[in-house]
């Protein structure tokens, strides 16, 4: 197909051919309208769930409780009134979600708790899922068009499980939020480094910049919730199989100093104590929750809360399989593949398994099911260049 048909079929969006007048101003020209308003229609849901009987306060304090929850606030809450966590007390909550919390009840500060700090917690909590909504549908537009940006959203916005999460005081909402925004920054470097010479000019700050947003990300997740450690070995693999030896050093420096830096009031004060509670103890637990890998795999399989969001991401894993040959674009999802992979295979051989743990899980595979209305689609438009963010190996 030609670059002028593509353009008569509004496809090409660069070029001579694919310039069109608009009496519209500059401005709005430039807003995608049916993207933007899939955009507020995913937030709707997604918010309508996460706030329903969540307001007022008094209702929402009669939402199903997490043991959990009452240890993080009870950390924050510690910490506000001076004692140092993992040095005074015991605790497994990392650094940056101890961090999160404090900033949070520092605005409703009491000095032994509230049932207001609690919720405010919680809403915390559901402005993270928003976020990473949001987040969800834009790096699904970027790999296969807005059809599949706005299906990979809409899965995040009423998966139960991640709905569920995103409606407590716990650690996964902005665990996801940190590493969604990890792996998009690394997408975004990929997808600059592989510009054509004329456009790569110029564009090695931008690059870095990038490579060390990412790292920064990636680490920011790492140290809320340590199953976030996926996030930073796919980029490292991905870095190694490219062999892109400088990009790799700039990310391990971003990960590195980010983590320092964010853990250096505690490696000061307590290194030992911060090492054992974050790290030994995590290695040493028991087991716990489903043990058997394969009993955690069918466990998953069989989660009602989160029935759609499993099988249409086996079925953009076959469709863009039987159209490997045809879809140029298919390389593009290597990294969220290799996240979705790498992830599964983390909760299926680690010490401990609940089914809350799936909400890590639902963002990767939400994007590869999204994959599945951009491989249906007319085949034409995968004949128009330009028409997508390639963001291949």
């Amino acid at each position: 197909m030609s670059e002028q048909e593509c353009a008569q079929r509004g496809v090409l969006g660069s070029g001579e051919a694919g310039r069109r007048t608009s009496a519209w101003p500059p401005t709005l020209r430039r807003v995608r309208w049916p993207s933007a308003l899939a955009l507020a229609l995913v937030l709707l849901v997604a918010l309508s769930v996460r706030l329903y009987r969540l307001t007022p306060l008094d209702v929402g304090l009669l939402y199903a409780q997490d043991a959990d929850e009452g240890v993080y606030a009870t950390t924050a809450q510690l910490a506000l009134q001076g004692y140092v966590p993992y040095r005074d007390f015991f605790t497994p909550m990392p650094p940056v979600a101890i961090y999160l919390f404090m900033a949070v009840l520092r605005v409703v500060y009491h000095p032994w708790g509230s049932a207001a700090g609690m919720m405010a917690l919680r809403y915390s909590c559901v402005f993270f899922g928003l976020v990473t909504v949001g987040l969800v549908y834009l790096v699904g537009e970027k790999l296969g068009g807005s059809p599949s940006g706005f299906l990979a959203a809409m899965l995040v916005a009423v998966d139960g499980i991640v709905v569920a999460q995103d409606r407590r005081a716990m650690l996964e909402a902005p665990t996801n939020l940190f590493s969604l925004l990890a792996v998009a920054s690394y997408l975004l470097a990929v997808d600059l480094d592989q510009q054509d010479g004329s456009s790569r000019v110029g564009n090695g700050r931008k690059l870095r910049y990038l490579l060390i947003a990412s790292g920064a990300f990636a680490a920011a997740a790492l140290l809320t919730k340590g199953t976030a450690i996926v996030p930073v070995i796919v980029v490292l693999v991905h870095l190694l199989v490219r062999r892109r030896w400088r990009d790799l050093w700039w990310f391990v420096a971003s990960v590195a100093a980010t983590c320092a830096l964010l853990a250096a009031p505690f490696l000061l004060a307590c290194p030992i104590e911060f090492i054992k509670q974050n790290y030994v103890f995590h290695m040493l637990r028991p087991w716990d929750g489903t043990v058997h890998p394969l009993g955690r795999l069918v466990e998953i399989w069989q989660y009602p809360w989160s029935w759609a969001t499993v099988r249409l991401a086996l079925l953009g894993i076959a469709m863009t399989g039987l159209a490997a040959g045809k879809v140029r674009h298919v390389r593009s999802l290597a990294v969220v593949y290799l996240w979705g992979g790498l992830l599964l295979a983390f909760f299926l051989t680690s010490r401990t398994y609940w089914a809350t743990y799936f909400s890590a899980l639902a963002i990767p595979f939400s994007l590869v099911a999204g994959t599945s209305l951009d491989v249906a689609a007319d085949g034409d438009a995968f004949k128009c260049p330009g028409n997508l963010l390639h963001l291949s190996m």
